[in-house]
């Protein structure tokens, strides 16, 4: 039997919130402490997070959100820009009311929430998490395959084919304004990355570590893309350091 002192996935409230795009998914763990949300990567969902939330204690407060055109969130027949994700996950934030909270994005995610704190600031984040982060422009032709794979591991998870190319057909980086907001921003940010990251390569973290004015930066030994479910207890001994869990 699992302790009961750790968040059990399965055991999570599950619900929806209607935004202008459509219901979005969502799952809650209701802790008294240290507000979280978690947002996956291209073609993922909430359950891609079980077994980082399932290595978690339960007096933390967590949101997981399956994104538009994901899981069991609507999948409206929509061009799927990085805007109409960050829409949503806004008046996801406001209908739940949800403020001083860790915003955790792994991958496509992490551009999501990148692009969500360059919309509306830091009134409502305490801090930044980003995991093998999307949004920085890609630089050669080896990034471009990078891509093509990407693409092709989202299809295989029985993802609807329309939303996922919809999302790669659109501009999924960050422009020269975006990265000199960014660089103005002063917000605490925890940087991780796979050390043998074949999606995102690990010069990307670091060169968003330089762009985010005091962030820290981890590479993760052995670590490939997804490294919250391949070295889940590593990920949760940073992520319980950065939020000073105690």
């Amino acid at each position: 039997m699992r302790p009961t002192n750790y968040i059990n996935y399965n055991q999570m409230e599950t619900g929806f919130i209607k935004t202008k795009h459509g219901q979005i998914l969502f799952k809650h763990n209701k802790g008294k402490k240290y507000k979280i949300i978690m947002i996956h990567g291209l073609g993922g969902t909430t359950k891609s997070f079980a077994k980082l939330i399932d290595n978690l204690p339960n007096d933390i407060d967590i949101y997981l959100i399956d994104l538009l055109g994901h899981g069991n969130s609507d999948k409206p027949k929509i061009k799927y820009s990085i805007d109409i994700q960050v829409t949503a996950l806004s008046q996801f934030i406001e209908k739940t009311k949800y403020s001083n909270f860790y915003l955790l994005g792994h991958s496509y995610g992490g551009f999501v929430a990148l692009k969500y704190l360059l919309n509306f600031g830091t009134e409502k984040i305490k801090a930044l998490i980003l995991e093998d982060s999307a949004g920085l422009k890609e630089v050669n032709e080896e990034a471009k395959n990078y891509k093509k794979n990407m693409l092709k591991k989202a299809l295989e998870f029985n993802n609807e084919k329309y939303v996922i190319e919809s999302i790669m057909n659109q501009n999924n980086e960050l422009d020269d304004s975006d990265l000199q907001k960014l660089d103005s921003i002063n917000i605490k940010c925890l940087i991780l990355w796979g050390e043998n990251d074949k999606i995102i390569d690990k010069s990307y973290g670091q060169a968003l570590n330089k762009y985010i004015k005091g962030s820290d930066l981890e590479i993760i030994k052995n670590a490939e893309h997804v490294s919250h479910y391949s070295n889940a207890a590593e990920v949760k001994n940073l992520l319980l350091k950065f939020i000073n869990y105690k």
